[in-house]
């Protein structure tokens, strides 16, 4: 099992769902009032409201969308390497939350039931 591959995959997945979750549209995400704010030939970049919408645009932490030029300059890593990079970083600082007691002995019991029915 190559985990790179594995994180790759994650990342697609999670960039997936979001395409397939569409498209919000409504007076908000229309912008219509911002669009009379700035005006024809107006600059959006800085204004609040694009701001507050960036965050729901697909951001992969993978997938380098830098200018060549830029991603030459710090190192000019692939996707194979940053996949890796990643995968290592998960398994040497992920940290398990623990489960909450009752999870835990719902879960005991289901074994110990398992166990018992097994023989």
């Amino acid at each position: 099992m190559d985990l790179g591959q594995l994180v790759i995959d994650n990342q697609l997945i999670a960039m997936i769902r979001k395409f397939v979750a569409g498209v919000q549209v409504n007076d908000e995400t229309l912008a219509t009032d911002t669009i009379h704010a700035v005006g024809a030939g107006g600059e959006y970049l800085s204004h609040e409201h694009t701001l507050r919408h960036m965050a729901e645009a697909s951001q992969p932490k993978l997938f380098d969308r830098r200018v060549r030029e830029e991603w030459l300059e710090l190192g000019g890593s692939d996707l194979t390497a940053r996949a890796r990079a990643e995968a290592t970083r998960v398994l040497e600082q992920h940290q398990i939350e623990p489960l909450q007691d009752d999870i835990s002995a719902e879960i005991r019991r289901i074994v110990q039931k398992a166990d018992r029915e097994a023989g």
